[in-house]
Order: structure tokens, then sequence, then C-alpha cells
């Protein structure tokens, strides 16, 4: 993750442990940005901080205030967070015929597949539909190029 870009919710509840777990000079540090730039983008997406002092009290020992709750993705905040990205499997070790034949899904990361066929579990469609597949099939591309126009 190199610059912040932080663009799903899992990666938005990594970076809130990531304040809580250790300076935010030395997460800055990781992302290649100043501790004011963290300081700015946990603002933007709305990640508590520890208050100044905290990491001195806990270096002395003494007894420093939990982290409080996350707060959950609200409708401005959705802007900038999505509750969900594609995740490809580890390719590492399989052969050239299962990367070219496992199935419309098989690259997929089971996270991934369970997010995607919730959506296509509330799709409504009207009349018959003949081939879901090659319709999931081209959603699933579409999302995988517009990722990449990024």
């Amino acid at each position: 993750m190199a610059a912040l870009e932080i663009r799903t919710a899992k990666e938005r509840e990594r970076l809130f442990q990531e304040v809580w777990d250790e300076p935010a000079e030395t997460a800055a540090k990781r992302y290649g940005v100043s501790g004011a730039a963290l300081a700015k983008r946990c603002t933007k997406l709305e990640i508590p901080r520890p208050q100044r002092g905290y990491w001195a009290k806990k270096a002395a020992g003494k007894q420093v205030p939990m982290p409080p709750p996350l707060p959950p993705i609200n409708k401005s905040l959705s802007r900038h967070v999505r509750g969900y990205a594609i995740q490809w499997t580890n390719t590492d070790g399989m052969s050239d015929e299962l990367l070219v034949d496992g199935g419309p899904l098989h690259l997929l990361n089971h996270e991934s597949i369970e997010t995607l066929t919730g959506y296509i579990s509330e799709l409504v469609v009207e009349g018959q539909l003949r081939s879901p597949e090659t319709v999931a099939l081209a959603v699933m591309q579409s999302l995988a190029e517009a990722r990449e126009m990024r």
C-alpha cells in the first residue's frame, strides 16, 4: 500500500490498527509520507488517532487509554472507502492448464467470490436470463478494467 492509497474497508481497518500499534511517524515512513500527511488522511477517513503524549506515556509504562472503536463507514465516507475489492488468489505454483481452464471464478480469492455472490444474489432480473455466467463474467471484467484504470 504505497502513498496511503486506502480504498477498501479492510485497508482502513489496517491503518486504524497501525496508528494505534505504533507512533504515527513510524507508520508514515512505511507509507512514504510525513506524519502530518498521515494525520490528514486519518482525519479524512474518520480514523481516530492517539492523543498527543500517548506514546511517551506508553513508553514510560504509564496507563494509556484503549483505542476507541473505528466508526462505521457512513454515506460521506463511502466516496473514499469501498466495502469491497476484487482480490485474486496467489497463482504461484498453478499449472498453465489450471490458469487457463480453471473456470470463471477460480482466480478470485474466497472473500471476493463471497462478496460477488452476495451482490449477484440480490440482483433482480425480469424475465429469464439465459446464461448468467456470461453476464457475471462481463461484470467482473468491467470491474477489473475500471480498477486498472485508477
